[in-house]
């Protein structure tokens, strides 16, 4: 019976230490200065507004916004480099962003941050 629980405890750990923390987009190149713009939406396919959004270049955060009322965001332009998107202020991950040209395509519908997601009793 010990042994039952203990391998219980060891799976729940091994389990919640595999989950990666999604909250972070991949790197984003982006070739030439352009303007970077976007909707945020829940998995419901609801707009987010007020989602702090951080963008950073290496670990440096560069710019800092919420999203509006419809869950937009707008970064204005922003010069070539190499960046990522950081979801801050909810249990989001980061959308996944490609850049081609100069053109990016941010996937607005964002999935639960697991990692980050607190559960819901309901009584």
């Amino acid at each position: 019976m010990r042994m039952v629980g203990l391998c219980a405890i060891l799976l729940v750990a091994i389990t919640y230490a595999s989950a990666s923390d999604c909250g972070t987009s991949r790197d984003f190149k982006l070739n030439g200065s352009q303007a970077f713009a976007g909707v945020l939406k829940d998995p419901a396919n609801l707009p987010i507004p007020g989602l702090l959004v951080e963008v950073l270049q290496a670990k440096t955060v560069v710019r800092q916004l919420r999203t509006d009322n419809e869950g937009r965001f707008d970064l204005g332009r922003m010069p070539a480099g190499n960046y990522r998107l950081r979801i801050v202020s909810q249990p989001f991950c980061a959308p996944k962003i490609e850049c081609r040209g100069t053109t990016c395509n941010v996937a607005g519908t964002l999935r639960i941050n697991e990692r980050k997601a607190k559960p819901i009793t309901v009584y």
